[in-house]
Formats: C-alpha cells, structure tokens, sequence
C-alpha cells in the first residue's frame, strides 16, 4: 500500500465512515445479500466498522442498477449482473478501506478481473466494459460526496473533498489499466479456445464424423438443419500480410447482411483465409445469389468463392465442397473479380482435376485452336459464343458485336486450326473452349 498524496483530517473521514449505513427504516428483506466473501467482509470491518460494510453492500446493488441502466451492454442477464454487483461491492470495500488508512490501492480486486473476464468471454465490447468501470466512478464518487456535504462542517470539507477525489481519481486510473489487460488476456485465450472447438466440430461434420448435430448445432450456435450458403473467403496473393483478418470477416458480416440474414457462422482455417455459412429458414434463390454476385460491398485484397445453396446437414458439407471448389479454380483463373461463383465454374472444377489430363484434353480438341496469342484467342471466344447461342450467327454477332461475315469467317479459321469442323464433338470442342476461357492459358494448369 502507498500513501495518499492527499490525506484529510483523519478525524473527519472517520466522521464520513461513521456516518455509512443503510438507509434507515430499510427493512430486513429490503436488503441486498452480501456477495463477497465472509473473509473479506471481515476484513474490511475491522478497518471502517460494520455499518459501513452494509452500506457498501447497499451501495453496491445501487451503483450496478445505474451502470446496467446507462451502458445495458454489459448486462447479460442474472448471472452476469451478480458478478457486477459482486465486484462493485469489492470495489467499495476497497476504497473505504484505503480511505480509512490514508492509503491507496495498487491493483483492482479480484472480482474486478473476474468480471472483465466474464465480459471478454460474453463478447462484452472493451469500450463498453470499461464505460462501465468509469460509471462505477463516478457514481461512487458523488454518493460519498454528499456523505461529506451532510455529515461534516463546511470548514472541513475541503480536505475531504480532495482525499476522496485523489484516491477515487487513481483507484480509477488503476481499474481501467487492469481491467483493459485482463480483458484482453482472457479474449485472446477464450476466442483461442473457442474457435479450436468450433473449428473442431466443423472439421467433424465436414468428415462425416460421429459429431452429434443436436450439439454441434448449439456449439456452433448455428442451426444445420436449416438451408446453407457456403462461402470461402481468403487474401489475395498480391495482398498477403497487408490484410487483417478482421476485414475477410467483415466481408462476410455484409453478404449476410446483404441476403437478410444474421450473423453467419464463421470458422477460421488460418489468418488469410475462412470458412463461413450464411444461414436461414428457406431456401435460398436465384435472386438472393444475385444479391451477392452483384454486392457492392467488397474489400480490397479479399477475395470469395460462393458455393452452391443446399439444404441439411449433408448440404452444409455439399455447399463447403463446392465453395472449395469455386476456390481452388479462381487461384488458377487468368483474370476474375473479387467473386468465384461455383454456379459459373462447376464444369470448369469438374475438368481440372487431374490437370495433366486436362492439358491433354485441351490439345487434344482443339489443336493449334489452343494457341496462345490474342488473335487466336478472339477465333477461340467467337466459337464458345457461337456454341453458347446454340449456332445462331445473329445472336453471336450480337453478343460480340461484330458483324455477321466476321462470324463467319472465323469459324471458318478455327476449323482450319482445329482440323474438324466445329460441328463435331460439339460437347467436348465447348468443354475445351470453356476451360481456356476461364484459365487464360492450359499452362495456368501447372502448380506455382
């Protein structure tokens, strides 16, 4: 313990610590039960008396109602508001104590870190857990200075005054330190432990584990009967290390959003990339995955693969697969947006597989078709389009906007650089011609 720098009168703060009791006529039920410990009461009685223990119990029930009133962030329901209580009762025997002895504190009570622990496990903001020591101070401090004004003469008043505040000024500097760094301590070791299990149970369910899905369900605080949209979202190679993982997060918070739907589930593979499911009651549409596709709400250097919608447990583990899909073709794609949509690339991922076959498969249909220069690659798109229309040159012209003879004649080149006709194997030429268009170049099939 240290000396207060600003001592009053002994005797006049005995007179204010006389005077700390309940209010009289207060009935026997009318009062708050004492929640620290019986030692600890004690302890502190033998310093300022035991009226003055009772009124900080009382105090201290008073004192929590105005904080959860003025910051209910930090309310929680029963449970949590006792731990409150419990460390503003601590916290009032505490500066009591030291107010008697001319002393000050040079930690908060262990009830005060338990409470800033209970915060950073609940997800109690730490601008709101620490609004709440700061009420707390406040509160205090007014309800002894008019102690001080009732209870002792105006010439005395001044010391008094000045001891009270000196020691409630630094008993509050010291809460907000300590409660800030047990906060954060407890929040890095809770989330920690809390992702571990999640990531652990997701792990499962993907697996076909023996996972129970009542509980996983509740785990995960996420219904798996419901319907699932999959998502993956990682950084971008060009971004790594320039992107928290906090941003890839709040991404995914705004497509939910976007869709009308709460806080999706969200499991961490490592700090640059994330699984997540966005999930509701009914099926999800093709104008809800329009939502999506056409959201303005992206982040630089974030980058996300959509699975397929499904429904289920078995679609929870179906849409994932299909995201990691999406994924796995968007890191080999020649150019793309922020966007993988697995809806566009199912045939594509179904293609790459073996990528050794797939450069095969590619040679083996389209032949000097497949080079790679730009006016070989206008040849290549004019046939995919021309394919995608079902052979109509005027809807190819169109959509290429181009005239029709200039359709024709590169049809006519790419049957020359094909060597057949692009009336043959029309399923296999269109596979090919739908690969190089999404990869660029068959040489993106090799691994970096």
């Amino acid at each position: 313990m240290r000396t207060s720098l600003l001592a009053a009168d002994p005797e006049v703060m005995r007179t204010v610590l006389r005077a700390l009791r309940p209010p009289p006529g207060l009935a026997a039920d009318d009062r708050p039960a004492p929640l620290t410990t019986e030692a600890h009461r004690a302890t502190a009685s033998v310093v300022i008396g035991p009226d003055a223990v009772e009124w900080a119990v009382w105090a201290a029930e008073r004192l929590c109602c105005f904080v959860l009133e003025n910051v209910p962030q930090v309310g929680g329901g029963p449970g949590p508001a006792r731990k409150l209580r419990q460390s503003a009762e601590s916290r009032i025997l505490d500066v009591l104590v030291h107010l008697a002895r001319g002393t000050e504190p040079a930690h908060a009570t262990e009830y005060a870190i338990a409470v800033a622990a209970d915060f950073a496990r609940r997800g109690v903001e730490l601008q709101h857990a620490l609004g709440g020591v700061t009420l707390g101070h406040q509160f205090l401090n007014e309800t002894l200075l008019e102690v001080v004004d009732r209870e002792t003469p105006a010439a005395q008043r001044s010391g008094a005054y000045r001891a009270i505040s000196d020691l409630l000024f630094r008993y509050h500097n010291i809460q907000l330190a300590d409660v800030a760094e047990a906060y954060k301590a407890e929040r890095v070791r809770w989330t920690a432990g809390t992702d571990a299990a999640r990531r652990a149970t997701v792990v499962s369910l993907l697996g076909g584990g023996g996972t129970d899905p009542a509980d996983a369900g509740r785990l995960l605080n996420y219904d798996l009967t419901g319907h699932h949209l999959a998502l993956v979202a990682w950084t971008a190679k060009s971004h790594l290390g320039r992107v928290r993982p906090e941003r890839i997060r709040r991404l995914v918070g705004m497509l939910a959003r976007r869709l009308g739907c709460g806080n999706p589930l969200i499991v961490t593979e490592d700090d640059t990339v994330l699984w997540a499911w966005i999930g509701r009651a009914t099926a999800f549409r093709e104008d809800d995955l329009a939502l999506i596709r056409t959201s303005p709400d992206t982040e630089e250097g974030v980058l996300v693969a959509l699975g397929d919608p499904a429904h289920g447990l078995g679609g929870f583990s179906a849409g994932h697969r299909t995201a990691l899909q999406a994924r796995r073709v968007a890191t080999l794609a020649a150019t793309g947006g922020w966007l993988a949509d697995y809806d566009q690339l199912c045939l594509v991922s179904l293609l790459t597989g073996d990528p050794d076959a797939t450069r095969w498969f590619i040679a083996r249909e389209l032949g000097d078709l497949a080079a790679d220069d730009d006016r070989t690659a206008d040849i290549r798109e004019t046939v995919r389009v021309y394919l995608g229309t079902g052979g109509s040159l005027v809807a190819s012209a169109r959509e290429l906007q181009v005239a029709r003879n200039t359709i024709v004649y590169r049809l006519r080149r790419a049957e020359e650089l094909r060597g057949r006709g692009v009336r043959e194997r029309v399923a296999e030429l269109h596979a090919a011609l739908e690969l190089l268009h999404v990869l660029g170049n068959r040489d993106r099939l090799t691994p970096p």
